[in-house]
């Protein structure tokens, strides 16, 4: 008598009724065992608890990116290794401030350019809210970045007469996306996101004037439609097609 030393209770139940179709099952479960050469493959109690769904980066963290923002907040508040960690990844990525030189084919043009550009970076004037200069601003997206996952920068124009340059940045927390947009026209709007409904280029970002959670008593929940050239959202990018960051706490 052959030997199945592979074949379960119903295989050897189902050779002893129908022979030929309880050979198929214990050959093809044979076969399978053979091409499966990845544990995380296959479908047993060591795998249990773990999830795959087919979705794309973003959707993948569709539902628990703002519980993933504000539990690592919450960690960096009152956890000291979270802080620690934090502090580690923005002095390794921007130390006191990564410094700016201008450069050019005529020398004394570019010479004429630092005169101005660079002092005007040293000041907080470049921050549409004059509370941080070019260095300072450095950090905190770097803060943000691990502690959201995604930060994003706005650019600002001054009609100051008396302002060195036309020029302020403004650094919002990625809160200020609003969600809540669906589409602008033809476009398609995804998490404040507006894409291009031909190219799926994005052309630009919902921001809401104020953040959600502000303290603010004349809270203003409306959101303006911003271009997407004056806007930079900073993010770490681990899949194709991603757009959205995730915390970097969220392991």
């Amino acid at each position: 008598m052959m030997h199945f030393k592979n074949a379960s209770m119903l295989d050897r139940a189902i050779l002893a009724v129908s022979p030929v179709r309880g050979l198929g099952r214990i050959q093809a479960k044979a076969k399978a065992n053979i091409l499966m050469n990845y544990d995380a493959g296959g479908m047993g109690r060591r795998v249990k608890g773990i999830r795959g769904p087919a979705t794309d980066a973003d959707a993948s963290s569709l539902g628990s990116r703002r519980v993933l923002r504000n539990r690592a907040r919450d960690l960096i508040r009152n956890a000291p290794f979270a802080k620690r960690a934090q502090s580690v990844v923005t002095n390794n990525m921007v130390g006191a401030g990564i410094a700016p030189s201008i450069t050019g084919g005529n020398k004394a043009a570019a010479e004429a350019a630092a005169k101005v550009v660079l002092p005007f970076l040293q000041s907080t004037e470049i921050d549409a809210h004059r509370a941080m200069n070019f260095a300072t601003m450095q950090s905190v997206v770097a803060n943000s970045l691990f502690e959201s996952g995604e930060v994003l920068a706005l650019r600002r124009t001054r009609d100051d007469v008396n302002a060195t340059l036309p020029l302020a940045v403004e650094i919002l927390e990625i809160d200020h996306l609003d969600s809540t947009v669906q589409s602008n026209g033809e476009n398609e709007v995804i998490d404040g996101i507006e894409y291009d409904h031909v190219s799926g280029i994005v052309v630009a970002y919902w921001i809401f004037e104020q953040h959600p959670g502000s303290a603010s008593r004349k809270r203003n929940m409306k959101s303006k439609r911003v271009p997407a050239g004056d806007v930079l959202h900073i993010r770490r990018i681990d899949r194709p097609g991603q757009m959205r960051g995730v915390p970097w706490l969220a392991r």
